[in-house]
């Protein structure tokens, strides 16, 4: 796969004013995921390590009540 383009995160907000090479540096550890549906991205508490940029589809947000119950509380896309 080729490499991804500074231009998918530029003009995000968290990355405005970052010079050229540091947005270079980030998506130059970045790599391109296909997630099948219903497939978790990660877990609820899981502590972050890395961030996610959907090009692509939706994701749902849940989160699980301390009854067992999970509770939709987003949609992205």
């Amino acid at each position: 796969m080729g490499s991804l383009d500074r231009s998918l995160i530029a003009g995000l907000p968290v990355f405005a004013g970052m010079a050229a090479a540091d947005l270079d540096r980030i998506v130059g550890q970045a790599r391109s995921l296909r997630i099948a549906k219903d497939q978790p991205l990660f877990e609820q508490e899981q502590e972050a390590h890395s961030f996610f940029l959907l090009l692509d589809g939706h994701v749902r947000v849940v989160k699980s009540t301390p009854d067992g119950h999970e509770v939709t509380v987003r949609y992205i896309s």
